[in-house]
């Protein structure tokens, strides 16, 4: 695996750059916003950025608490390339399963095993058997279902020493811990049941290390212990669209649950939407139903529509961010409480059908539109530029004006990932190529070559993960900074 300087199969070429030997600077080129300044070009993306950004959206991964800084996906340092840790192969299962960070582990999630991958160095340090499982952490404890329907098996499991707690909870989905409980939910074709066992989590960690193990495939299934048939409270909640999974999530003392539901699209045609309920954890009373509930984003971040608030941005590590009226949620956003609201609006067409994509800026104290752009939607915010495609090429906007500073031609394709304030990274291409470029000037910053087809996973203050899908699936760990 090669990483550093620029290669030959990742150059930039500039229309208006000076031939070797020239000297002076280059003449700016005109632009819609009389603001253009460079053009370049970049790999072309390909279906693979559908799985990547699929895979971002759905949020497979949770990181544990990490220093806070104003935005989100955000390092301290891009200035240089990031370095290769560490590099090692998963099972072929995991390529589309979960990864989860916990203390000092990384855990995989594979069809009929959850591995336990030291965070410094890579190496194996415990291996759990376990049924298709979904799981769920705190930040500090991992939580898994394995099995279905009346073999389900709950399975706390230490991500330090891998020890497992384990009980039998037919029936069960998923499961989170909430303190010394745990929260369910059973699907049923009549309703979605949402129940808190107290003392639940409890009772498993004191099984850790007692020598009960998770059944295999061919194990009969944990007992049912007491605690298990007598919930503290369960709730029926309208069940949604069978093929997608709810979700679950604890934020203070408020259980969230997202059910994918069928809604009215703006052409009024039919579309999916997470919708959801907030719960009081302790007696299960609704607190709240919710016409936007979408767990995922890198970082455990859901979107919440809450009355009268709007849209607000739940994190483990911070209280809830509000959303000014407009302002889109980016996974990349240095400045998200900024005066502009950028977003990127579907147009409809007279048929009714989708149409293309409308850049669009707001104040975010009066809602009057600032500026707008078609043909474009927001990727990013860094430094007070706006980065945004136009499919397959990208775009540097002055958030305040519309100006365009700078644009990569139309071969380009690009993924952001994280960024530093002046230099943003994302993968190019077909994911083979690691780039930073400048928000400032849209220079390519630095390159560096990957081992084909990779997906961002997530970033943890200076050390990031990626999965790479060319041949057998493999795990990198990256230092940034």
């Amino acid at each position: 695996m090669r990483r550093g300087s620029a290669s030959e199969e990742f150059t930039l070429t500039f229309e208006d750059e000076e031939p070797d030997g020239a000297s002076g600077p280059a003449e700016r080129e005109p632009g819609r916003s009389g603001a253009s300044r460079r053009r370049g070009s970049l790999p072309l993306i390909t279906p693979w950025l559908a799985g990547a950004l699929a895979l971002v959206i759905v949020g497979v991964l949770i990181a544990p608490p990490v220093p806070v800084p104003p935005g989100w996906g955000l390092v301290a340092n891009l200035s240089e390339a990031p370095r290769l840790a560490w590099v090692r192969d998963v099972p072929m299962s995991a390529a589309g399963s979960e990864f989860r960070l916990l203390p000092e582990r990384v855990a995989v999630v594979a069809d009929q095993q959850i591995l336990g991958i030291d965070r410094e160095t890579g190496a194996d340090r415990w291996t759990v058997s376990a049924n298709g499982p979904r799981c769920t952490d705190d930040g500090a404890r991992l939580l898994c279902v394995s099995g279905v329907g009346q073999s389900t098996e709950i399975l706390l499991i230490d991500p330090r020493t891998g020890a497992v707690g384990v009980a039998g909870l037919p029936g069960v989905a998923s499961a989170i811990t909430d303190g010394d409980a745990i929260v369910t939910i059973s699907l049923t074709p009549d309703e979605y049941l949402v129940s808190r066992y107290a003392g639940a989590a409890t009772a498993l960690a004191g099984r850790q290390g007692s020598g009960v193990a998770p059944a295999g495939r061919a194990d009969p299934p944990a007992d049912v212990p007491g605690w298990a048939t007598q919930p503290t409270w369960t709730v029926g909640l309208e069940p949604g669209i069978g093929e997608w999974q709810p979700a679950i999530a604890v934020f203070g003392s408020e259980v969230f649950v997202s059910v994918a539901r069928e809604t009215d699209g703006p052409s009024g045609s039919a579309m999916v939407q997470g919708q959801g309920h907030v719960l009081d954890s302790t007696t299960g009373a609704l607190v709240e139903d919710l016409s936007r509930a979408e767990p995922g984003w890198l970082g455990a971040r859901w979107l919440v529509a809450r009355d009268p608030d709007g849209v607000l941005v739940y994190s483990p590590d911070r209280d809830p961010i509000p959303l000014a009226p407009g302002q889109e949620y980016l996974q990349i956003d240095d400045d998200p409480r900024s005066a502009v609201a950028i977003r990127s609006l579907e147009t409809t067409r007279p048929t009714g059908a989708f149409g293309p994509t409308e850049l669009v800026a707001t104040d975010a104290a009066s809602g009057a539109q600032l500026w707008s752009r078609p043909d474009e939607w927001v990727m990013a915010r860094v430094d007070g530029i706006v980065v945004a495609t136009n499919g397959p090429g990208i775009v540097g906007v002055e958030e305040h004006t519309g100006a365009e500073l700078w644009s990569l031609s139309p071969e380009a394709g690009f993924v952001p990932t994280f960024a530093d304030g002046q230099v943003l990274a994302g993968f190019a291409g077909t994911g083979e190529s690691l780039v930073g470029i400048d928000v400032r000037t849209g220079d390519l910053a630095w390159e560096l070559r990957t081992n084909g087809n990779t997906i961002p996973l997530a970033l943890d203050g200076d050390r990031y993960y990626t999965l790479s899908q060319s041949g057998g699936p493999t795990l990198s760990a990256w230092d940034v900074g």
